[in-house]
Order: structure tokens, then C-alpha cells, then sequence
């Protein structure tokens, strides 16, 4: 069976390719020969061989969609409108050989394709302060084209299943909650860590916080439980890696 990925993130965003470098991790352990999983480029976006080795497969596939404004592009564009089916992209992927599709918020199917859909989570429903209605709008139209769409949906966490019970039940038999797994390779435990320490001037112990600087994930918390444990006499280093920048607040990393 070949499984195509499409990927979705870049710099700001590596949450899935991270999620997707451990999937193939466990794919290549346990099902090997059953399952050849490759990467799905986009229209307009450039996949390297080096970032598909990153997540474990040394095959890409780019994308084709029909010039545009061409007869084709407009009477594809329309059928898929209307029927929620994208037959252009779904004989490409027969004509590379795919069987299966794993996409984030999949919102098309493919005639002849299987097609697994990836919700991460209903972040728009808990924090609405952070998009705008629009967003909030859109995030919802997409979670409900994608649940139509796809064959299954997978998710992030039993979390996320409870909040899809809650945002259209109707659709809770297509749902497999996957959490995300972890692979370190057993060469970073064999590396002294002094060369890393010496490089940031780090203490020999110290707490390790990679979240993106995006205001939901709350840094403040962290940084005031610091200020409280260092009015004690007691200091602790904390080493962020996260990206600095968020779209929906431009100026939080600088207030922070």
C-alpha cells in the first residue's frame, strides 16, 4: 500500500512534520512491507529531497493541478464545489500509484483513493479571543468539509475526539485517535552533551521549553513561576527554542 503525506507547516509551524517524522519512524518498525509512505507536495510548494529524509522517506511527489484559467481548471474547479470530489488531483495519484492520502483538514476526495484526514486540535473553540470571526468561521467550514470528505479522521489526542463529539457527532465513527510518539535515535544518548552545554553556555541542569512563543501556550505562567522561585533564592534556567513570531499578536514576543 502506498500512503502519500501531504505536508503542512514550515519554520513557524513544525508541529506536523515533527508528528509525521515519528509516524514513519513506527511505520518503518512495524509495517515495513505492508506500507511505502512518500510525501505529497502542494501546488506552489517545494518539498527538497533533504526534508523528505528528515521525516523518514526518500520519496516525493509533486503536485499537479490544471493551469489556470483553462477550461479544465474552471470545470474541475466547479465539480468540486459541488460534488466535494477532486478527480484531477485523483488521477495523478492514480497515475504515481497511491492508494491512500494523509493530508491535515482534507477538504476533497480523490475517486479511487482512500483519504485520511488529520485534525490537530479545536484550538478556535476553546480560545476564540485569538482568531478573528472570520477565522473562527473558516476553521469551522474546513473541520466540517474535511469530516465529509475524508474515509477517517485522525486526531491528536482522546481530547480532541471529546471535542468533535461535542462539534458534529455525526461524523464520530469516522474518527481513530493517534497520539503523537516520540522517536529519540539511541546515537543521541551515546553524544556527551558538553559540546551542546559549552555552545549555549548552559548550566549542567536545567528545564527544556520548546513551545512556539504564541500566547495560548503561556509563557507568562512559566516566567512568573520564575520570578517567585528567584524572590526565594532560588534559581532555575530555562531554555526556550520556540519560534518568536505569531501572526495573530505581531508584538507579543517583545512584551514577553
Amino acid at each position: 500500500m502506498r500512503v502519500a503525506f501531504k505536508i503542512v507547516g514550515d519554520v513557524r509551524w513544525i508541529a506536523e512534520e515533527i508528528y509525521l517524522r515519528n509516524l514513519f519512524h513506527a511505520l518503518r518498525s512495524k509495517d515495513a512491507a505492508k506500507i511505502r509512505p512518500c510525501v505529497l507536495s502542494s501546488a506552489g510548494q517545494i518539498i527538497d529531497d533533504d526534508f523528505a529524509r528528515f521525516v523518514g522517506t526518500e520519496n516525493v511527489i509533486r503536485s499537479e493541478t490544471p493551469q489556470r484559467w483553462t477550461l479544465s481548471w474552471l470545470l474541475n474547479g466547479v465539480f468540486k464545489r459541488l460534488s466535494l470530489s477532486d478527480k484531477a488531483a485523483g488521477r495523478f495519484l492514480v497515475r504515481n500509484g497511491i492508494d491512500v492520502v494523509f493530508g491535515s483538514t482534507l477538504l476533497f476526495k480523490y475517486p479511487k483513493i482512500g483519504t485520511l484526514s488529520w485534525l490537530p486540535d479545536f484550538q478556535h473553540v476553546h480560545f476564540p479571543n485569538m482568531f478573528s470571526d472570520e477565522e473562527r468561521r473558516s476553521r469551522d467550514e474546513q473541520f466540517r468539509q474535511s469530516l465529509v470528505s475524508a474515509d477517517r479522521v485522525v486526531l491528536l489526542s482522546e481530547a480532541v475526539k471529546a471535542d468533535l463529539l461535542v462539534f458534529a457527532p455525526e461524523y464520530a465513527y469516522k474518527t481513530r485517535p493517534v497520539p503523537p510518539i516520540s522517536h529519540i535515535t539511541e546515537s543521541i544518548y551515546e553524544r556527551a552533551p558538553d559540546s551542546v552545554l559549552q555552545a549555549y553556555h548552559l548550566p549542567a541542569k536545567f528545564i527544556y521549553l520548546p513551545n512556539q512563543f504564541w500566547r495560548h501556550k503561556n509563557h507568562e505562567i512559566v516566567f512568573e513561576a520564575l520570578r517567585i522561585l528567584s524572590e526565594k533564592g532560588i534559581k532555575v534556567t530555562v531554555v526556550c527554542t520556540g519560534y518568536p513570531g505569531d501572526y495573530r499578536n505581531p508584538d507579543y514576543f517583545a512584551r514577553l
